[in-house]
């Protein structure tokens, strides 16, 4: 609900496409010039009937006052998955 509200006032982007294993996760971090940013971040499984969990596990403030953003992505199913990374900001 809060996705589709909030969706036509964003500047979104997709920041590629990758794949992962059965069971397999993957721990990435994503950078923003400011803090703590208004920023919308998820993932969307690209594979049909591909199932995947995203976690933000923390976030911190930078010395230069941008924000690092942790961020871990599970693929639960019982295939290979690909998912796509997109974000926007407010």
């Amino acid at each position: 609900m809060i996705r589709q509200t909030i969706t036509p006032f964003m500047d979104s982007w997709t920041w590629g496409t990758n794949t992962l294993g059965p069971g397999q996760s993957q721990r990435w971090w994503l950078w923003w010039p400011g803090y703590p940013g208004f920023e919308g971040i998820g993932v969307q499984p690209a594979t049909p009937g591909g199932e995947i969990r995203f976690e933000i596990p923390g976030m911190q403030m930078n010395a230069d006052g941008s924000t690092t953003y942790f961020l871990t992505v599970t693929n639960v199913s019982s295939f290979a998955v690909q998912w796509h990374f997109r974000g926007g900001a407010l």
